[in-house]
């Protein structure tokens, strides 16, 4: 038995002296390590095998492998292949699955014959060794790298990889392949299947990266590939070029990724195209209300003039006849003169507004850091010299804004505030917040107004009011919000019909 064992390290050498040491080895050692007659029957096993099986040596001996109810395919194979090394003195090597009483394992395993002097088998030897742990750690190796692969295949960027400094293709994706037009390129060299991007820079790009190992990366790069049959691809893309490293470290090949952007690139031209377009209309526009600005200016100014000429002599002549004829005009002639002049007066007033609602339109605000409460008190001031109404202005108030146009907001909310306070009442104004906004207000306690008619409130020429009630152009209110919304603003008011009214409004920085 002892010769038997150590044959089992030279098939050459049919009869040694055992060596106590050798079988102490084969003994501790992990794989099975066992012995067959020209019968394919057990002579000998380590403890190893009779451990994994649960039996004794005497339990294996003369046994071969269906008396030890193993499998009966695997069982047949085993035999066979045991047969097979007696009849051609060739080794057998082997890989099977194998359950026994630790559970599911992976076995290796190979069968030799032992030779006497002679040369003829006179028995087989066997190893074992249990590559569970191997099989399963390559079996998730091979799943994971299956699932790289599939990731990288369904990607929706184009992906390949390139080896060595002469950049081979090892491995692309579908997206790439749409890219270069499906042709065969796996184990091709880059210029072997693109030689026209031999002028486009990639491949000295290629060539930087793999001798730095610095990443490249590229935004909207031009890339033009000969597609066969006269046919040629124009495209933009956008990749990134990456070192491949091998566990030393050293540069191994090149990770390609990235994305065709034509269709991107090609849109935002179009788009810069439209926008120089459209800044070339706008200062075109521009221009001509520019142009047109000015003449209506001029045209404003030209009508005012000469329409205040002769409503100065309408106003001048009606009072001159009612001072120096008036012994021989009737009351009816007197009063027609009187309406005359008023009517005259007016309407000299109404134009003083439209020129206001012009200049509005046209001047540059100038904005500063305005104390608005003693703004408020110096309008009000000049305002309630005729009205026995009190005015009260909330201390601190401050904005930053144009001071001439809020100047003229306040005296159109003001003097819109006593006007229409005909019988006394508070007037007051402050700041509150609204829905989270600071606003400022005015408030009174007078006639106030319908809120159904609110929407006419702010429109010029409209008047909730007849001329003979009180006198106004319908113009005032209509500068107040042109004045709120070129600060970035805006105006609201609140009212019931004898309840005075509150006007509302924001002044944006």
């Amino acid at each position: 038995m002892a010769s038997d064992i150590l044959n089992l390290h030279n098939p050459q050498i049919s009869e040694i002296p055992p060596l106590l040491p050798l079988e102490a080895i084969v003994t501790a050692i992990s794989d099975f390590v066992y012995t067959f007659d020209l019968d394919g029957r057990f002579t000998y096993s380590n403890p190893a095998l009779l451990n994994l099986l649960g039996i004794s040596l005497q339990d294996i001996s003369g046994k071969n492998f269906f008396d030890l109810n193993y499998p009966a395919d695997l069982a047949t194979r085993l035999q066979n292949q045991i047969q097979q090394v007696i009849d051609t003195k060739g080794s057998v090597r082997a890989e099977t699955p194998f359950e026994s009483a630790s559970g599911l394992g992976h076995y290796e395993y190979i069968f030799w014959p032992i030779l006497s002097h002679r040369g003829d088998v006179t028995a087989v030897a066997g190893t074992t060794r249990d590559i569970t742990l191997a099989t399963t750690l390559t079996s998730e190796i091979k799943a994971e790298r299956e699932k790289l692969k599939n990731l990288f295949e369904q990607a929706p960027a184009f992906i390949c990889t390139l080896r060595g400094p002469t950049f081979i293709f090892e491995f692309a994706n579908e997206e790439y392949y749409k890219l270069i037009g499906h042709r065969n390129i796996l184990g091709k060299t880059v210029l072997e299947v693109f030689p026209e991007v031999a002028t486009q820079g990639y491949v000295e790009l290629l060539e930087r990266v793999f001798a730095t190992g610095e990443t490249f990366t590229g935004r909207g790069i031009p890339l033009s590939i000969d597609l066969g049959n006269g046919q040629k691809s124009d495209n933009y893309i956008d990749f990134i070029y990456q070192a491949i490293r091998d566990p030393a470290g050293a540069v191994t090949g090149i990770l390609v990724h990235g994305n065709d952007v034509t269709d991107q690139v090609l849109a935002r031209r179009e788009l810069d195209l439209l926008n120089q377009q459209l800044e070339s209309r706008v200062l075109e526009r521009t221009q001509q209300l520019e142009f047109a600005n000015r003449e209506l200016e001029g045209f404003t100014y030209s009508i005012a003039h000469d329409l205040r000429a002769p409503l100065r002599a309408i106003i001048s002549s009606s009072q001159i006849l009612m001072r120096d004829y008036a012994s021989q005009l009737d009351g009816a002639a007197i009063t027609e003169l009187d309406r005359q002049s008023r009517s005259a007066k007016r309407l000299a007033v109404l134009i003083d507004e439209l020129l206001k609602v012009s200049r509005l339109s046209r001047q540059d605000l100038h904005r500063s850091a305005l104390d608005l409460t003693a703004l408020a008190r110096t309008v009000a001031a000049r305002i309630v010299e005729n009205n026995d109404c009190p005015f009260e202005v909330q201390e601190g108030l401050k904005v930053f804004a144009d001071e001439t146009t809020v100047q003229l907001l306040l005296e159109n909310l003001i003097g819109n505030a006593f006007k229409f306070s005909p019988n006394g009442g508070r007037v007051s104004m402050g700041q509150i917040n609204v829905d989270g906004e600071s606003a400022f207000y005015v408030k009174d306690e007078g006639i106030g107004f319908d809120m159904q008619y609110v929407h006419k409130i702010f429109l010029p020429f409209e008047r909730l009011v007849t001329d003979s009630e009180y006198d106004g152009t319908g113009i005032g209110l209509s500068n107040v919000k042109r004045i709120a919304e070129r600060h970035g603003g805006k105006v609201w008011c609140e009212s019931a019909l004898g309840e005075g009214a509150t006007f509302f409004f924001t002044l944006s920085s």
